[in-house]
């Protein structure tokens, strides 16, 4: 995830750094704090203050945004620092009970869904974001430590775009992540979604 100095989101704002300043008083714009004390704000608040204050801003390519569906801390652990350092905004969800509210809430472009959860199946997650209207060109990149070619099958017949076995390298994911986010991906997942 990105993080934005006060003076560089006065600019992208397009207003003055007292302003900036101002809104972290009030609690109106959130920070975080580095361990020297400095205050940075997240690509993700940034992008809540300006939708809630309705700005005109100067044009910040903001980050995709990928779910993490999977009940492996560790795992989660990795593949969010690993996305994050690549410049993705990453959220994560242990159960299907939370993916789906991340899923309407944090609306991420892609999903990586692991095929067995502790309250369902990945196939299933697949399978109900595929049949949301809101949802169905999402990305989803199935994930598991099977590679059992029935189960790969299952996972891509319910709409999954594409399948990475466990465990993978990190250059692996960030190519299937990109190719999927990209205009080509993009355009097969819609051609197939018709």
């Amino acid at each position: 995830m990105r993080y934005y100095t006060t003076s560089e989101v006065a600019k992208i704002c397009k207003v003055h750094r007292n302003t900036i300043l101002t809104a972290i008083r009030k609690g109106v714009l959130r920070i975080h704090r580095t361990p020297g004390g400095h205050a940075r704000i997240s690509q993700e608040d940034l992008d809540e203050f300006i939708h809630r204050r309705s700005l005109a801003t100067t044009k910040v390519k903001s980050a995709k945004r990928v779910l993490i569906v999977d009940d492996d801390p560790v795992f989660n652990q990795i593949t969010s620092a690993v996305l994050a350092s690549a410049g993705y905004s990453v959220r994560v969800a242990a159960t299907g009970f939370e993916a789906g509210i991340l899923l309407a809430e944090y609306r991420p472009d892609i999903v990586l869904v692991d095929l067995m959860l502790p309250d369902i199946r990945g196939d299933a997650i697949c399978r109900r974001i595929r049949s949301t209207p809101a949802l169905a060109d999402m990305a989803i990149l199935a994930i598991s430590a099977t590679s059992d070619k029935p189960l790969v099958d299952q996972l891509l017949r319910a709409g999954a775009d594409d399948f990475l076995a466990k465990p993978f390298n990190h250059e692996s994911l960030l190519t299937r992540v990109s190719y999927l986010l990209s205009p080509v991906g993009v355009s097969a997942r819609t051609t197939r979604v018709l």
